[in-house]
């Protein structure tokens, strides 16, 4: 996360205000928040305002930042950094200016981080620095050729001579420059002056495994430097490495590993491959046909940016779980997951799941171990059955195992040919008739009998009533429907029949 500093508060003042800086344009100074100074010792991090006519006192006490309202020439001090608001405004004017910039600063760094995250274009990125700090920037490759820059800079700089390229002599100028190959071995954001035609830049190489492949410069519209240059620079440029070194990941996957997704993707629909084939296909990662595997099929929060969204967590998992091939199901994501191969303590890994669920707001259902990748099909319909039946029954929680959904599953594939009230035992539903033509609770007494195991004692204590009730009742129930609790398989119809009624 980036922090804010001397030259961001300069910059974004100078979009609502005139403002004189007295800052270094080559190195930056964060700070940790601002108060009134009251002739206190000054902290090292802290941006004090200091009231008209006090820069002097200030000085002295070796106060190194400050902002204030400059009427007048004030004293400098070596190594003292200031900012200058060049207006008439009262001290609570002041204030009340710099809770607005450091308020626009940590609304444009969390747009900035759910760009990032959901792998945005390049261009939007730009656009949005462009739009906050009113900075032109350019994104060129390694060999200075157009990538991507924020909408407004083919007006105002000369690099790209109005158009979407950048001039052949001026490239071959500038790869002959001594300045511009040192450049290239900078690891950090740093400055940079075009020797031909005196543009400043602040700007951050991209490297993928330390070879150079492009550049990020950032540059104000008049074309000099300005404070706040590499602050922006290293952070936008370190993310947007992150997104070329994603991008060449996705690259390398679709290369190397796109035999073994396309055979998994026919495995998951139950189309069926030749043993060996799946063995070759399985090998490129490592994996053998005889593992243990588990299935898990993710349900995210809609979102306007779905298909995006989805390529992130797609990624995000795989860097987590790390054994995992997560393939895109429609709308869902379906991690196939080795646990034969997971070098990490399962719990932990576990632990992981419950954060990043919890994190990225999604449920997901989880098939039963299973010891051959070819069952892949039959298990991946048992995550698919547990997370629509958990999104149905149990919506609030995250987690949805197969194994607690077996019994759902069973009521919900019997009743969508037949209605729940055909499958009812016929004892049970004179037991209804009755209870609402008498009031009385002979269903519940029944229900909460099973619950207890048929003991008479904790079933009345259950129904808080005393055990000579319950056994009246439960003749009562033996009279109306002639339930024989000793046959088993009527015992379970009962009990299916009380699920398939809260079903």
């Amino acid at each position: 996360m980036i922090k804010i500093t001397m030259g961001i508060v300069s910059l974004l003042l100078k979009r609502h205000y005139r403002v004189t800086a007295e800052l270094p344009s080559k190195r930056e100074t964060p700070i940790q928040g601002f108060r009134v100074w009251d002739g206190e010792d000054p902290q090292r991090d802290i941006l004090y305002i200091v009231e008209d006519g006090r820069s002097r006192e200030f000085a002295e006490k070796k106060g190194r930042l400050c902002i204030g309202i400059r009427y007048a020439q004030s004293p400098a001090r070596h190594g003292c950094q200031r900012i200058f608001v060049e207006e008439p405004m009262s001290l609570y004017a002041l204030i009340n200016a710099l809770q607005v910039v450091f308020q626009e600063f940590y609304d444009w760094q969390m747009r900035m981080e759910r760009l990032f995250c959901t792998h945005a274009g390049f261009k939007e990125i730009l656009n949005e620095m462009e739009e906050t700090f009113g900075l032109i920037s350019l994104l060129v490759d390694k060999n200075l050729q157009y990538v991507e820059a924020s909408d407004s800079y083919a007006l105002y700089s000369d690099w790209l001579g109005g158009g979407r390229s950048m001039p052949l002599d001026l490239i071959d100028d500038m790869m002959e420059d001594e300045n511009f190959r040192v450049a290239i071995q900078h690891d950090q954001a740093f400055y940079y002056e075009d020797p031909y035609t005196k543009i400043s830049s602040y700007c951050y190489n991209i490297k993928i495994k330390g070879a150079y492949e492009a550049r990020l410069l950032i540059q104000d519209k008049a074309g000099g430097p300005f404070p706040g240059g590499l602050a922006l620079a290293g952070y936008v440029g370190e993310h947007l490495a992150e997104m070329f070194a994603w991008q060449e990941r996705e690259r390398m996957q679709e290369r190397v590993l796109y035999d073994l997704y396309e055979i998994l993707k026919d495995l998951l629909q139950g189309i069926p491959k030749d043993t060996e084939e799946i063995r070759q296909k399985l090998a490129v990662r490592g994996w053998e046909k005889e593992q243990t595997y588990q299935v898990f099929q993710f349900q995210f929060m809609e979102d306007e940016n779905a298909s995006v969204t989805r390529r992130y967590y797609q990624t995000k998992l795989e860097d987590l779980f790390r054994d995992c091939c997560v393939l895109q199901d429609g709308d869902r994501l379906c991690c196939i997951w080795n646990l034969s191969t997971m070098l990490r303590e399962e719990d932990d890994v576990h632990q992981d799941l419950a954060i990043f669920l919890r994190d990225n707001l999604c449920q997901v259902g989880i098939s039963q171990r299973f010891g051959d990748i070819a069952l892949l099909h039959a298990h991946y319909l048992e995550a698919r059955y547990a997370l629509e039946l958990g999104l149905r029954s149990e919506s609030t929680s995250w987690y949805h195992p197969f194994e607690s959904m077996v019994l759902p599953f069973i009521l919900n594939q019997a009743t969508r040919e037949l209605s729940p009230g055909q499958l009812c035992h016929p004892g049970i539903r004179r037991l209804m008739e009755y209870d609402e033509k008498e009031h009385t609770e002979l269903v519940a007494t029944v229900r909460e009998y099973m619950k207890h195991c048929y003991n008479v004692t904790r079933t009345a204590e259950a129904l808080f009533i005393h055990r000579t009730t319950l056994l009246f009742r439960l003749q009562r129930v033996k009279k109306l429907t002639g339930i024989d609790w000793d046959d088993w398989q009527e015992r379970l119809w009962i009990g299916v029949t009380l699920r398939l009624l809260d079903f």
